[in-house]
Order: structure tokens, then C-alpha cells, then sequence
């Protein structure tokens, strides 16, 4: 299912928060520079980052086309949302953080406006 991974494949105890379901539920799957990541494609990336970084243990659920971005519930910040620079030298990934799903999207208005302008 888009944006949802197997609950099988997903850290012991993690569940979607509810804001995220309704974001979700809005169809906002392809938000240019954004999209929202297929199940198949989570699962991947989910080992992908905790091979490169397994002091982070995170979830992701959308990753930037422009950019090696990919927005992630973090699970040691009680679900709070980081963006991880995929790919990028151990200790070197950290973007920024938000505190839920609406607070990120905020954001992601912002780069439509400025990916569209370009």
C-alpha cells in the first residue's frame, strides 16, 4: 500500500501516527519534489539507512526526487519526523526535524513553490 509498510517489516511497537493515516487519506502521493514512498520501497530504504546509520532507527515514508532527502519518522523522538541526507558521512545525515506530519508538510509547500520556480 502507498506509504505503508508491512507491519512485519517495521521496528517492534512503531504504529503510523494518526495524523499520518489522514495526510494519507488526502492522496498527497506525489508532491513534487515529494512523493510518498511505495510499501516495497520503504522495507529498502528502511535496511538501506540502518545499514548506513544504525545508531538512527527510523521509518521512512517520502523521499525527495532533487535530492538524496528522505523524510523519516524517528522512532527515538516518539515518532517525530527528521530528514536524513541519504547517503552522506556517518554523523553527516541529519537535516533537520519536525514534530509531526502537518509541520513537515508545511515545509514541503514551501519547496513545491521554490521546485516549481526552478
Amino acid at each position: 500500500m502507498l506509504g505503508l509498510a508491512k507491519m512485519e517489516s517495521l521496528p517492534s511497537g512503531f504504529e503510523y501516527p494518526k495524523d499520518y493515516i489522514v495526510f494519507l487519506e488526502r492522496d498527497f502521493k506525489d508532491i513534487l519534489p515529494w512523493f510518498v514512498l511505495q510499501e516495497d520501497e520503504i522495507g529498502r530504504l528502511r535496511d538501506g539507512l540502518s545499514n548506513r546509520y544504525p545508531y538512527r532507527n527510523l521509518v521512512p515514508f517520502a523521499r525527495r526526487r532533487d535530492r538524496e532527502d528522505v523524510a523519516c519518522f524517528d522512532i527515538e523522538k516518539g515518532n517525530g519526523i527528521v530528514i536524513i541526507h541519504d547517503y552522506a558521512g556517518a554523523g553527516w545525515e541529519f537535516v533537520c526535524e519536525y514534530s509531526g506530519i502537518w509541520n513537515w508538510f508545511g515545509q514541503v509547500a514551501e519547496d513545491i513553490i521554490d521546485y516549481e520556480n526552478n
